[in-house]
């Protein structure tokens, strides 16, 4: 998705993701996905905390996309 920040600069979105220590109700996930449709935005993936720090932790691709490090040391 690409836009334009109030600024007059562009702005683009490739990727959501969105992190919740509590439970995510359908509700909530539906109203979700629903502003995002209505916006253009892409679909967010959905991770407890738990569930992000083990992608984080098995998937370097993911860790570099999200936070930018290309820590060799990492496991």
């Amino acid at each position: 998705m690409a836009g334009v920040w109030k600024t007059g600069e562009p702005l683009r979105v490739d990727q959501l993701v969105m992190v919740t220590s509590r439970r995510l109700s359908d509700a909530k996930r539906r109203n979700i996905l629903k502003y995002c449709r209505e916006h253009e935005l892409p679909v967010p993936t959905f991770y407890t905390r738990q569930r992000l720090v083990e992608a984080l932790r098995q998937d370097p691709e993911l860790r570099t996309d999200l936070t930018g490090s290309e820590d060799a040391s990492s496991p």
